[in-house]
């Protein structure tokens, strides 16, 4: 009997993270420049369950040191850059970590590589349930022809997932009201001391006249000489970073948001911000110049706990066996929480989920025969109970449908903020 395998479509931090797990449990052992993310304690929940000891601690040591990690919390600031709250104050805040995901997607990947267990210039096309010697599996196509089997296959590919809408699920959508604008720079400590100091420190978030704005540094302290683990005291100015997302309306930008030359980003951006203060401008001005990605943001809406009988149900070609596959990410709109990588702390939290379920599987297999139908709609159901709720609460948290949750601008909005306060 051929041994029980797992399929994940998507290599970026989630799809990296859960096969290490895997790869764990049972001791087997195109890059994209990326820019910051912030890992919270959902991510480490997520890397104590499926990493060794030395890789978890590797990680952890490539975390930024603007303070200890899981300390550094935004300060908001209205428009006039004005103090507004401290959200490191609440006891409640999911504090976070800054490191840069090009850093941390290697880490997670490494092993992969190592073991052959990781494929590149592999484009997921499309998947069918088949028969295989009395047993359904899952056969994965792909956009050069070829294809595989597998008895669970697992969508790790994004908020533009081509397996979530093939299945029928399709819960993620555009939104059309705001653009999210992401760019960075190397910040050298040199660079860092000339900044006004109230630019120093903190993350600094503001959402005020239907735009926001966060900015964040992240300092990476130099670990090649520290084998022992003890922390190490030295910057890699190399590495060292800031970086700057902005939510910008719709009303002042193309649809076409690939058209814009790098030049016309700056200029759009400078035009979002204009009416703000001057420290804003000078924080701006750091990065005039780099390359800019621009997006449309999308979200996903929450599916209900019976969504697979609904599918089933609808009578759609390939649905017979919705259960057979898993979703790792729904995408996050709001732009400070999506320059924050919430949606990616949610995926890699997914991770910690999945595995325990994913584990019983393949130990049935090992057993007795094959885990039937009911058996992998029931482990996927465990896993969805677990997952949906906890997601989809962040999802509302970083605003659902709007951009621009709370605008410091409005009166109404101050008032609310100054009484949390």
């Amino acid at each position: 009997m051929s041994p029980f395998k797992v399929i994940i479509i998507g290599s970026g931090l989630a799809g990296s993270l859960l096969p290490n797990g895997l790869a764990r449990h049972y001791r087997r052992c195109s890059k994209k420049e990326g820019y910051q993310i912030r890992l919270g304690e959902n991510v480490l929940v997520g890397l104590r369950a499926c990493l060794e000891k030395d890789r978890l601690m590797y990680i952890v040591r490539k975390f930024g040191c603007a303070s200890a990690p899981l300390s550094d919390a935004p300060i908001i600031y209205d428009h006039h850059f004005k103090w507004v709250l401290d959200l490191g104050a609440f006891p409640a805040y999911a504090k976070s970590a800054p490191i840069n995901r090009f850093i941390l997607r290697d880490a997670l990947a490494e092993p992969l590589d190592r073991a052959g267990r990781l494929h590149y210039e592999k484009a997921f096309s499309r998947y069918e349930i088949v028969n295989d010697f009395g047993s359904e599996r899952v056969r994965v196509w792909f956009e050069d022809g070829t294809s595989d089997d597998c008895d669970i296959l697992v969508g790790a590919d994004g908020n533009r997932s081509r397996l979530n809408k093939q299945l029928g699920l399709n819960n993620i959508q555009t939104l059309q009201s705001h653009a999210i604008f992401l760019t960075k720079c190397e910040l050298p400590v040199s660079t860092y001391k000339k900044l006004s100091p109230e630019l120093l420190g903190s993350p600094i978030g503001t959402s005020a006249q239907n735009a926001s704005l966060l900015r964040d540094v992240e300092f990476v302290l130099n670990t090649t000489d520290r084998q022992d683990g003890s922390a190490p005291t030295v910057y890699d100015h190399q590495l060292s970073s800031c970086m700057l997302g902005c939510a910008i309306p719709a009303d002042i930008l193309p649809r076409d948001l690939t058209s814009l030359s790098t030049e016309a980003k700056w200029d759009l951006t400078h035009r979002a911000f204009k009416e703000w203060s001057p420290k804003y401008q000078e924080a701006i001005e750091l990065f005039r110049g780099q390359d800019v990605y621009a997006f449309w943001p999308r979200v996903g809406s929450r599916p209900s706990m019976n969504w697979h009988e609904s599918i089933c149900n609808s009578q759609r070609p390939g649905a017979r066996s919705p259960s057979r596959l898993a979703f790792g990410r729904r995408g996050a709109p709001h732009a400070v929480k999506q320059c924050g990588g919430m949606g990616g702390n949610q995926a890699m939290r997914d991770a910690a989920d999945m595995l325990p379920v994913l584990v019983e599987l393949a130990e049935k297999y090992k057993s007795s025969a094959p885990p039937g139908e009911p058996e992998i709609k029931d482990a996927c159901r465990r896993y969805e109970q677990a997952m949906i709720p906890r997601a989809f609460e962040w999802v509302s948290k970083s605003g659902g449908r709007k951009p621009v949750l709370i605008d410091t601008a409005r009166r109404l909005d101050r008032l609310i903020l100054a009484l949390v306060a």
